[in-house]
């Protein structure tokens, strides 16, 4: 990976002196190079460029053996943490200052993060949710007809089909900033006007507002990296279960939600604890950008969200037209840091937006509690009262061995069962049918399913797909399951 060539330029005459005597040399008449890391060739495509002083290729592969090729020469070095290695590379006349290192990668980085503090004492305001009788949002849900888009389904189904509803209805643009006004009424009538997207954080937007007005508590999250000259984050959605009596992670950009390996839905400190401490995390394999890429696990979760998993930021008042414009408006937003993080205090502080004229008031606070209760309980990290097999799930009081009934489905929606369990009855009669070969499907673009077959009722015994290869694999339940039908 190259360290961006940015800015770099007026720095090159303080830098030319620093360049260290007697390095290696190596010549080339191209000023393509051929990359390898431990023998395997590199996708990046790397370009001699001289001006920059050093020249810097990164890894995050301590130890690894990377090996630069020139039409003409090579040199092999060791990416040793600590180390740099420097060398020359002559362009026919011209010198091209070149370095190897080592840097920890994104996920390497948040597992090395420090946890949080649950004596933080410092006040932040309490999260409130609007009403759902509140006149603009049953506008919206009357608009967009919700009920019926949300379905008959239990919770968790209904918060699913609504996501996957805007995620078809408004393709993702990280390219371009949001309408002036933001509420989910405009921003999609703007966007079907104008035949344009949203970024990440009007799809949350939109997202949480339909989720309000279908009575469900939720708040749009801004994702936030440690690093404060890294100004890529990312927007999701936490939603409130009462079935589940947790938040859930969904995201509207990659149509996405995670689950650990029993199936239990995520919400997001979740999936950053399991990632730091290196337990399973499933994505659904229908989550994709734009129907155009599949988003999977390693690259969506384990680089970028590991990246912008180091805090989480989101209103104190989930409501309609939160960050509408206005200068007598003051939006008050809760961010939650872990105790490495470099800027602790003032523990609150209040600025102007520039774009909106509002006034924003940002609180911090080390304790998680405060920021989500149920995702910090004492019980939570070991989940060890989670029945897989079983009909009935843990209560989230800690104190409590009380179990409540499993509702139909609720902890293993039935568009992506085949991915995770066992069903051991309701299977289908019929052999699966094979699945068609075509360019236009690819894993995770699938097209949306509207009424697909019930394969978990009642108490339903689930197992892991691992235990059953020998009934029916999950490739052929796969089959079976998607329907033989365009993208379109």
């Amino acid at each position: 990976m190259r360290t961006p060539f940015v800015n770099l330029l007026f720095l090159t005459a303080l830098i030319a002196a620093a360049q260290p005597k007697g390095l290696p040399v190596i010549k080339a008449d191209s000023a393509v190079v051929e990359i390898r890391v431990n023998g395997v060739l590199s996708q990046d495509t790397w370009t001699i460029v001289p001006e920059a002083k050093p020249d810097v290729f990164t890894t995050e592969h301590r130890g690894a053996r990377i090996t630069f090729k020139t039409d003409r020469d090579s040199i092999t070095v060791v990416a040793d943490s600590g180390a740099v290695h420097d060398f020359i590379i002559m362009l026919g006349k011209r010198k091209a200052w070149t370095r190897v290192e080592y840097r920890p990668g994104y996920l390497e980085t948040l597992r090395s993060a420090v946890h949080f503090n649950h004596a933080d004492e410092r006040v932040i305001p309490g999260f409130t949710y609007q009403s759902p009788e509140a006149a603009p949002l049953v506008e919206l849900r009357k608009a967009f007809n919700l009920d019926s888009i949300a379905g008959q389904g239990n919770e968790v189904s209904r918060m699913l089909e609504v996501m996957h509803w805007l995620h078809d209805l408004v393709p993702h643009d990280g390219q371009h900033d949001n309408p002036v006004i933001r509420n989910a009424m405009s921003m999609i009538a703007e966007c079907k006007r104008e035949h344009r997207g949203l970024n990440c954080r009007g799809l949350a937007t939109v997202l949480n507002e339909c989720y309000l007005a279908l009575g469900f508590k939720s708040r749009f999250v801004t994702c936030l990296p440690q690093d404060t000259a890294d100004f890529d984050c990312h927007v999701i959605n936490i939603v409130w279960s009462n079935d589940l009596k947790k938040w859930l992670w969904l995201d509207p950009t990659h149509d996405a939600y995670v689950r650990d390996e029993t199936g239990t839905l995520l919400g997001p400190w979740e999936v950053r604890e399991r990632l730091i401490d290196g337990r399973p995390l499933i994505l659904n394999p229908d989550a994709n950008w734009n129907h155009k890429q599949s988003s999977v696990i390693e690259s969506y979760i384990q680089s970028y969200m590991a990246k912008n998993l180091s805090r989480l930021e989101c209103p104190a008042v989930s409501q309609y037209d939160t960050e509408a414009p206005g200068k007598d408006k003051t939006v008050e937003y809760v961010q939650l840091i872990p105790m490495d993080y470099h800027t602790q205090k003032p523990d609150n502080e209040t600025r102007q937006a520039s774009s909106s004229g509002r006034s924003i008031v940002l609180y911090r606070t080390n304790d998680g509690r405060n920021f989500a209760p149920d995702l910090f309980r004492p019980d939570h990290l070991d989940n060890a009262a989670f029945r897989v097999a079983g009909t009935a799930i843990a209560s989230p009081e800690p104190s409590s061995a009380r179990l409540r009934e499993w509702p139909d489905g609720d902890a293993f929606e039935r568009r992506n069962a085949y991915h995770l369990l066992k069903i051991t009855r309701n299977l289908p009669t019929a052999e699966p049918r094979a699945l068609k070969s075509s360019s236009k499907y690819s894993p995770g673009a699938f097209p949306r399913r509207s009424s697909w077959p019930a394969i978990i009722g009642g108490a339903g015994q689930c197992r892991p797909v691992a235990s059953w290869t020998d009934t029916l694999t999950t490739s052929s339940l796969f089959n079976w399951m998607v329907p033989r039908v365009g993208l379109g």
